[in-house]
C-alpha cells in the first residue's frame, strides 16, 4: 500500500467536496491508496539501469536548495514602533491640550454644546421592572407579571418553531447528500474505468508500434516533434512572442484605462465646477432680493426673519452681515438693528444647535429617562394597566397573532429556502462532476503520453542507430512496463 497525502489528485478533491464534516474529518488526517492493476518488477540496479532509458547526466545543482544565510535579528523594527507609540501619544496630548486653550478664549456660541445623558429603556420586561420599581401598585405588579409570562411562553415557542425548522432542513439535507453520494459512485465509476480502458488502449497501440520497430518496417521519425516539444525546441519562439503580445495588450489595456480614468476625472471636475457656480448664481440672486428688500421705505419683523433664515443658511460673513443692516433705516416695529444683526452674527458662526428637549433631554450632569419600544409584550401590559377598554385586549391579540403567525411563516420559508438551494447545489455538483469526467481522462491521457511519447522516440532513435534487438526488446518491455505502472497511477 502507498500512503499520499490528501487533496493531491483529481478524485479524492471532488470526493472530499461531497462528505460529511466527520468523513471529511477522517479524510483529512490521512489517504492511503491502493495502486490498483501493478505488477512489481524484481531487478537489480545493474539490469534497470541498462533496460530503462536514463540519461547519463542530471544536472542535480539544478535541484539543490541553496539555503541563505540568516541576517542576525535588529531592533530597528521594535525601537521604531515603540517610538511611534510615545509621538502618536504627544501628538494626542497636544491636540488636547491646544482644543483646552481654544475653548478658553473662543465665544460661547463658537463652543461645543453639551450632550444631554439619556438611558433608554427599549426591552420591554426592563421597562415593566422600571414601573414596578417607580409606581409599585396592583396594576403594574399584575402587568409586570403578565409580560413575564408572555416571554417565557414566547421563548418556548419561538425555540419550538426554531428546532423543528432545524431538524426537518438536517434530515432533508441528509437524504439529498444520500442521494448525491450514491449518483457519485456511478461518475467515479465511469473516470475509473475510463482511466483503465486508456492504459489498455495505449498498452495496445504502443505494442504494435514497438514491435513494427523493432521489424524495420515503421522507422520514421514522424514522433520526433513530440520529443521537441517536451524540449522546447518550437515552444521557446511561441512563448516569447506571446510574451510579446501579452505585454504590448497590458500596454495597451492600461493606457486606455488611465485615459479613460483621466476623462472621467475631468468630467466629474467640470460637474463641480458646474454645480458651485449653480450655488453661487443662487446665491448672487438671494443676496440681490435682500438688497431689494432693504430698499424700501420700512422693513417689517417677517422680513427681518426672512432675512435671518436666509442669511444663516448661507452663512454670510459678519462683514457683509454688519454693511447690510446700515443701509437699513429703520422697521416698522422699531426693533433693535445693532442688537439683531449682533445676534445673527452669532447665530451664522455658532457651529451647532440645541436638540429638542422632548428627544434630546435637558442639559447639565442629569440623566433623563425614557423608552421607546416595538414589542407586543407592550400591548399586553397596555391591556392589562386598562383592562376595561375593550380595543386595548383586540389590538393585543391581533398583534400577537400577527407576530406569532410572521416568524412561523418566515421560520417555514426559510427552511424551504435552505433545502432547495442544497437540492440545487447537489445536482449542480452532480451535472459538474459529470462534466468533468471527460476533462479528467483527457488530462490522465495526456500525462501518460507525455511519459510514454519521449521513450518511444528515444527507441526508435537507439533502433535506427543500430542498437542491438535483444537489448531493445527488454526496452520495449520497460516501455509497456511503464504504461502499465508507471504515474499518473490509477487510486481506488
Amino acid at each position: 500500500m502507498s500512503t499520499i497525502k490528501p487533496y493531491q489528485d483529481v478524485e479524492t478533491r471532488r470526493q472530499y467536496r461531497n462528505l460529511t464534516s466527520t468523513q471529511q474529518k477522517n479524510i483529512s488526517e490521512m489517504k492511503e491508496g491502493v495502486v490498483v492493476n501493478t505488477l512489481i518488477k524484481e531487478s537489480n540496479l545493474t539490469n534497470m539501469y541498462d533496460s530503462l532509458i536514463i540519461p547519463d547526466r542530471v544536472k542535480y545543482q539544478d535541484y539543490v536548495l541553496r539555503e541563505e544565510p540568516q541576517k542576525p535579528k535588529s531592533l530597528k523594527a521594535l525601537l521604531f514602533t515603540t517610538t511611534a507609540v510615545f509621538g502618536g501619544l504627544a501628538a494626542a496630548m497636544t491636540a488636547i491640550a491646544g482644543a483646552a486653550k481654544h475653548r478658553t478664549k473662543l465665544p460661547a456660541w463658537k463652543t461645543l454644546p453639551e450632550v444631554p445623558k439619556n438611558i433608554a429603556i427599549n426591552n420591554e420586561p426592563h421597562f415593566v421592572t422600571y414601573l414596578m420599581i417607580q409606581d409599585p401598585n396592583t396594576k403594574t405588579i399584575l402587568g409586570a407579571l403578565g409580560v413575564f409570562l408572555l416571554s417565557a411562553i414566547g421563548l418556548v415557542g419561538k425555540n419550538f418553531v426554531d428546532g423543528v425548522k432545524d431538524i426537518w432542513v438536517r434530515k432533508k439535507e441528509a437524504d439529498i447528500q444520500k442521494d448525491l453520494q450514491e449518483k457519485l459512485i456511478a461518475v467515479e465509476t465511469r473516470s475509473f474505468a475510463g482511466k483503465m480502458q486508456i492504459q489498455r488502449n495505449m498498452l495496445s497501440e504502443k505494442a504494435h508500434e514497438l514491435d513494427d520497430i523493432l521489424q524495420e518496417n515503421n522507422l520514421s521519425r514522424k514522433n520526433l516533434a513530440f520529443r521537441q516539444f517536451l524540449n522546447f525546441g518550437k515552444t521557446d519562439k511561441n512563448t516569447a512572442k506571446s510574451s510579446e503580445s501579452n505585454d504590448f495588450k497590458t500596454l495597451a489595456m492600461t493606457g486606455l484605462t488611465t485615459a479613460v480614468i483621466t476623462g472621467l476625472g475631468y468630467l466629474a471636475f467640470k460637474n463641480v465646477q458646474k454645480t458651485a457656480q449653480y450655488y453661487k448664481n443662487y446665491e448672487k440672486e438671494m443676496l440681490a432680493k435682500i438688497q431689494n428688500l432693504i430698499a424700501g421705505a420700512k422693513i417689517s419683523s417677517e422680513d427681518l426673519e426672512y432675512i435671518k433664515k436666509l442669511f444663516v443658511s448661507l452663512r454670510v460673513p459678519s462683514g457683509y452681515i454688519r454693511e447690510t443692516f446700515s443701509k437699513i433705516s429703520k422697521t416698522e416695529d422699531g426693533i433693535d438693528l445693532k442688537k439683531f444683526s449682533e445676534n445673527l452674527i452669532k447665530e451664522v458662526e455658532q457651529i451647532s444647535q440645541k436638540g429638542a428637549e422632548a428627544i434630546a433631554g435637558s442639559p447639565g450632569n442629569k440623566p433623563s429617562y425614557y423608552s421607546h419600544t416595538n414589542d407586543d409584550r407592550a400591548h399586553l401590559y397596555n391591556m392589562i394597566v386598562n383592562w376595561e377598554n375593550p380595543l386595548l385586549k383586540i389590538l393585543f391579540a391581533g398583534m400577537t397573532t400577527v407576530t406569532s403567525v410572521g416568524y412561523a411563516g418566515t421560520k417555514i420559508v426559510e427552511a424551504i429556502k435552505s433545502v432547495e438551494v442544497t437540492r440545487e447545489n447537489a445536482k449542480t455538483e452532480l451535472e459538474l462532476q459529470n462534466r468533468l469526467v471527460n476533462v479528467e481522462l483527457k488530462n490522465f491521457e495526456t500525462k501518460k503520453r507525455s511519459v510514454i511519447e519521449p521513450l518511444i522516440d528515444e527507441f526508435r532513435i537507439q533502433a535506427q542507430n543500430g542498437k542491438d534487438k535483444n537489448e531493445l526488446k527488454v526496452r520495449a518491455e520497460n516501455i509497456l512496463y511503464e504504461i502499465k505502472n508507471g504515474p499518473p497511477f490509477v487510486y481506488s
